[in-house]
């Protein structure tokens, strides 16, 4: 049936599928991370690049041991709806001043994040419908995607600076996302939440330490 509808629908859902070790897992009810809006669906982001996932637990423990606490903070990260496929794959990485940069870099070269949620929300673009005969979620309103990263609290590699909270990383290893939101249509709420105030189940933190 797929390659009735071309003939190189077959191998492409093949390597998509092969080729693509990231996995979403929905998040129970009873488990959702409050105040982030009116999402209509959240997802834990249970693996990523092994070797990715590694260099960032040096950095994150090296970071602890440095300054203390958890080694580690969390900022939001918004994106265009078709940015997602690749990011989920690939993990985030730094496009600024390259051909694929899709937001500019006011603040210089860096993945773009920040500590307030209505900051990134910008940077999530327009609502993207998903594909013809899509769910209903996606049918009339479109998708945008927001995520809730973690960051190893490392002394280079990194920028914080003084307006909305934005915070770019040069260095790609620093930054890992762990869930992500989805809005059908629009965002609304939740527009000055902390990527820090937001209460994370304790079940759900533990599978990155």
């Amino acid at each position: 049936e797929l390659t009735a509808k071309h003939l190189l629908m077959y191998p492409l859902l093949q390597w998509i599928l092969s080729s693509n070790r990231a996995h979403l897992a929905h998040i129970p009810k009873d488990k959702e991370i409050p105040a982030v809006g009116n999402c209509v669906g959240q997802f834990h982001l249970l693996s990523s690049n092994p070797q990715k996932e590694g260099r960032f637990r040096q950095l994150r423990e090296t970071a602890q041991g440095k300054k203390g606490g958890r080694g580690s903070f969390r900022v939001w990260h918004g994106s265009n709806a078709g940015n997602w496929h690749a990011i989920l794959r690939t993990g985030l990485k730094n496009m600024s001043n390259t051909k694929l940069m899709s937001a500019g870099a006011a603040y210089g070269a860096g993945i773009y994040t920040a500590s307030d949620f209505g900051t990134s929300l910008g940077y999530m673009g327009q609502p993207v419908i998903a594909w013809k005969n899509g769910t209903r979620l996606s049918q009339s309103n479109g998708l945008l995607l927001m995520a809730l990263c973690e960051v190893a609290d490392a002394e280079n590699g990194l920028t914080r600076h003084n307006n909305n909270g934005i915070i770019t990383i040069q260095d790609e290893d620093l930054i890992n996302t762990r869930f992500l939101m989805v809005y059908a249509g629009g965002c609304s709420g939740a527009k000055t939440t902390g990527a820090n105030d937001v209460k994370v189940s304790d079940s759900l933190m533990a599978l990155h330490h």
